[in-house]
């Protein structure tokens, strides 16, 4: 069997668990973000010669490639691309009018309360006095779980998928996301499961623990968003306010919000927009924990 397995950061641990569960087949990996109109060509020259797709990416990308090359005969087995937000509720995006990424230390990833505290001109220290239980539980950080929950169900359903298959199992094992849209290891490993299983894995190598035998890329390529203590305290496990960064520094809470606001300083505070700043609860919640921080 000839696969191909086609998403973004999902690309190497997706290929990687797939020919460990279907040792037989032949599986390639090609990554679709950015990809250039001569990658297009090349991508669906490779799709003549295989016989299954493995897919995480939107529609509208799968029908240009099926519109290049008759693919016909191709089984497209399309997968979600993993996003959870229970364990980094603070972790939001920030957007330039270029449409570029406001950045931080820990790459396009922000914390939405150091952006409110930056928009409304508090200073550092006034900022990380605002990261308390109080404030976390205002703003719902530590009862995300179930809204976390549905949105994967209506992802994974949108793919014929029962996300309980998925999730049960990670959640023996704690914390499964480095950010909101980087799985661990774990989670590469068990959305294998799920593909290789539609494709007729044997069940005796489905219950192969290739989690402890995976590599984990993203980590080691990209940030780790920590589970802050009291979001951690809610979902039963250890937290942190600890930062591992891109270029494999460690940082904590107070040189993150410095690492931020010496970053942001270089654009004006009115020209990002964050559409989660927006929710009802932040002006209200972070309004009054400031207030008591400035006084």
């Amino acid at each position: 069997m000839r696969i191909v397995v086609t998403s973004q950061c999902q690309t190497s641990g997706l290929t990687v668990a797939l020919r460990m569960l279907l040792p037989d087949a032949e599986v390639n990996p090609f990554t679709y973000a950015g990809l250039t109109a001569v990658e297009h060509e090349t991508l669906a020259q490779q799709l003549t010669e295989a016989e299954v797709w493995v897919v995480t990416a939107p529609t509208s990308f799968i029908e240009t490639i099926q519109g290049i090359a008759d693919l016909t005969h191709l089984r497209i087995l399309t997968m979600p691309e993993l996003y959870f937000d229970a364990f980094h509720p603070d972790l939001v995006y920030a957007w330039l009018p270029n449409a570029t990424t406001l950045d931080t230390p820990a790459g396009p990833y922000n914390s939405a309360i150091v952006l409110w505290a930056w928009r409304h001109q508090l200073d550092v220290s006034e900022t990380i006095a605002l990261f308390t239980p109080a404030v976390f539980a205002g703003l719902a950080y530590t009862t995300r779980w179930n809204l976390s929950t549905a949105r994967m169900k209506s992802d994974f359903e949108a793919h014929g998928l029962d996300y309980r298959q998925f999730l049960l199992p990670l959640q023996r094992r704690g914390v499964f996301m480095h950010t909101v849209n980087h799985p661990r290891v774990t989670a590469l490993a068990q959305l294998g499961r799920l593909a290789a299983s539609r494709l007729g894995a044997r069940p005796e190598l489905l219950a192969e623990p290739i989690e402890d035998f995976m590599t984990d890329a993203l980590m080691a390529a990209s940030a780790v968003w920590p589970v802050y203590p009291s979001i951690a305290n809610a979902l039963g496990m250890k937290g942190s306010y600890t930062w591992k960064l891109p270029d494999q520094r460690v940082i904590r809470l107070d040189e993150f919000v410095e690492g931020s606001y010496e970053m942001y300083g270089r654009v004006d505070a009115s020209e990002f927009a964050c559409g989660q700043l927006d929710w009802p609860m932040y002006d209200p919640v972070l309004t009054e924990a400031a207030q008591g921080v400035t006084r």
